[in-house]
C-alpha cells in the first residue's frame, strides 16, 4: 500500500478498480447516460443490464413474440447508445427508453401489417378443409427425401467415371 501526503492508506489498484464498478451499478441513471454520450462502454453496459429485462418485457406484451421483443430490445439500447448526447436530463430516463421501445415496437406492428408472414404449415385450401396439402410441401420441392437425392447424385457421379474408363466400343 501506498502512503499520501497525508499519511492515509491508499486502496490496492485492485480494489479501486472494483469500487468504480460498485460506484457505477449504483449510479443514477441519468449519470450512466451522460457517461455513455462520452462513449463510456462499462456505463452503456452498466444502463443495459439495469434495463433489459424491464424494456425486452415490455417489447414482448406488445408484439407477442419473444424473438421480435430481444430484437426490438437490442435496437432500444442502439438508439440509446447512439443517442445519448441528445438526451434532455429534465425527463426521466426510463421514459425515455420505454419511448424508444415503444416507437421501435409500433414499428415493428406496422411491418408485419404491410408484409405479413406466411406459416409453413398454413394448409393451401385456405383452411376450407378440402386437402391440399400444406405451404411446406410446395417449398420441400417434388418431395424426394433430401439423403435419398444426394445418394442418387453420388451414384451418377460414379457412374459416369465408371463409362469414361470403359471402350469406347462399349459405352453405346
Amino acid at each position: 500500500m501506498k502512503r499520501d501526503s497525508h499519511t492515509r492508506t491508499r486502496e490496492p489498484e485492485a480494489g479501486r478498480a472494483g469500487d468504480a464498478a460498485v460506484a457505477l451499478a449504483e449510479a443514477p441513471d441519468d449519470d450512466l447516460l451522460r457517461r455513455c454520450a462520452r462513449r463510456d462502454a462499462r456505463a452503456f453496459e452498466t444502463l443495459v443490464r439495469r434495463h433489459e429485462r424491464s424494456i425486452t418485457t415490455f417489447a414482448w406484451r406488445m408484439l407477442g413474440d419473444r424473438d421480435a421483443a430481444q430484437d426490438v430490445a437490442q435496437q432500444t439500447f442502439i438508439q440509446v447508445y447512439d443517442h445519448a448526447p441528445s438526451y434532455d436530463p429534465r425527463g426521466k430516463c426510463t421514459t425515455w427508453l420505454f419511448e424508444i421501445a415503444r416507437n421501435l415496437s409500433l414499428n415493428e406492428i406496422r411491418r408485419r401489417r404491410r408484409h405479413p408472414a406466411s406459416s409453413l404449415d398454413a394448409p393451401l385450401d385456405g383452411g376450407n378443409g378440402n386437402g391440399g396439402g400444406h405451404v411446406a410441401d410446395l417449398v420441400a420441392g417434388n418431395g424426394d427425401d433430401p439423403a435419398a437425392a444426394a445418394e442418387a447424385a453420388e451414384d451418377e457421379v460414379v457412374a459416369l467415371k465408371a463409362l469414361q474408363h470403359l471402350a469406347d466400343s462399349y459405352r453405346e
